[in-house]
This record gives structure tokens, sequence and C-alpha cells, in this order.
């Protein structure tokens, strides 16, 4: 896998940190190894077998773990699925092929494409990263903009803020640019669908992705908030709440 980190040594504090987070996955919980076309995958399973499916996909840079502050609330309702994106860095196959390809809808679905890509954003972002830790930081925050671990900040948050500069500091994301769905593909989301953007997201334009459901998907529920950066929190209660109506 050390080809999507900048170092074995860098790999190993990773996925160390991985399972030992792991290990207190605040509900019971199954974690399955499934063999897929693009390789081995990781999931995190929880909540009653019988009860309906939720499957869970992270964003770049991340695993399964962004999910930790919600399952608690979510698994007594599904049977909760969250999954390690291929090639990023969690407990999955480090594949990573082609996003403009039709890959990784073959190997499950991946949930961006929808808003534009700010084009100014890496370029925020790079020089940041030469600048050691206080430089990783001060990328996430401007990467996320309320980030993890920042202001009022629960000690769980403060964690994942350490857990996620640890990744990032050995971890070589993925450059290509994010591919976006046209209208055509939008408008054959028949299911129920709920969007949560925030207005100040330095990586996504959410003027863009409110437009395109607004035009494409006008049964979609679209929540745009004011305040919020890249990172969205305190949104699982208002979640579940959707999924159970």
């Amino acid at each position: 896998m050390t080809e999507i980190y900048t170092s074995e040594a860098g790999e190993r504090a990773v996925l160390e940190r991985t399972l030992e987070l792991l290990a207190r996955w605040p509900v019971p919980n199954e974690q399955l190894r499934v063999a897929t076309r693009e390789g081995e995958t990781f999931v995190v399973a929880c909540g009653p077998k019988d009860a309906p499916a939720l499957v869970l996909l992270h964003g770049s840079g991340a695993n399964a773990l962004m999910w930790t502050g919600d399952a608690a609330a979510w698994a007594p309702h599904f049977r909760v699925y969250a999954v390690d994106m291929i090639g990023e860095p969690g407990l999955s196959a480090p594949s990573r092929p082609p996003l403009e390809s039709d890959a990784y809808a073959l190997w499950l679905l991946c949930p961006g494409g929808v808003g534009k890509l700010r084009a100014s954003f890496p370029f925020k972002v790079a020089p940041l990263l030469l600048l050691g830790r206080w430089g990783r930081r001060r990328a996430m925050q401007v990467a996320l903009g309320s980030a993890p671990g920042a202001g009022r900040a629960t000690e769980g948050e403060r964690e994942i803020a350490d857990y996620v500069s640890l990744i990032f500091k050995h971890f070589r994301p993925r450059r290509e640019k994010l591919p976006t769905f046209g209208d055509q593909a939008l408008r054959r989301l028949a299911m129920p669908l709920l969007a949560i953007v925030g207005a100040r997201d330095a990586m996504l334009d959410s003027a863009n992705t409110a437009w395109r459901l607004a035009r494409a998907v006008p049964h979609a529920k679209l929540c745009l908030l004011p305040e919020a950066g890249h990172f969205i929190r305190d949104q699982t209660k208002p979640v579940l709440d959707f999924l159970l109506r």
C-alpha cells in the first residue's frame, strides 16, 4: 500500500492509529474485509442485521472513522455499513482507478461530482503543507473552514483533528480533477435526496452545487449552511430525521 503514502514508516503510523481508533467504535460492530474487483475493501458494520441498510461513504483523505460521531445515533435504526474507499488512507486496497471511468461505480458508488471544484484551492493549501505540523493544521483549517479541533471542539473532535494531521503528514492525496455528473445523469436521481453544503466551502463551489441540484433534481432537499465550510458539524440528527421520514 506504500505507493499512496510518502514512506513505509508513515504508512505504519497512520494504520496503527487507525486500528487504535477503530477499536473504540462507539457501538458493537463487525469489521469486514470484502473481496472486490479493485481489491480488498474494508467495512465497519453495525446496527441490527435485519434493519434497512445505510451505506456511508467518506470523502477524500479520510476513512470510515469520519462516521464515528454519527454511528451511535444511526445504528439503532439501520444496519450501517461504513466503507473505506479504495485508494484512501484506510484499510481498503490502494487501488486508484481513473476518476473519469466507470470503475468506481462498478466497485461501488462514489459520492462526489455535483458541484465544481474551486480551481484556486490547490494553490492555497500546497505551500502550507511544506511548513510542518503548523502548516498542515493551517491547511486543514483553510480546506475545511471550521475544522475539527478548532474553537468549540469536543475532545473527540480534537482527537480526530490530530488524526487528520497525521494522515496528511504521510498520505499522498489524489491530484487529478474531480469529474462532475452531467445534468442528464442528475435528472435520473429519483430517490429522496438530502444535500447539506457549507456556503463558505473552500474546495467545492456551493452556489454551483445548489443551482445544479435545484435545476436538475427539484425534489432534492437542499440545506445551505451560511457559516459552514467544507467541514459540516452537528448534522447527525437532521440526517437521521431525513432517513426516518
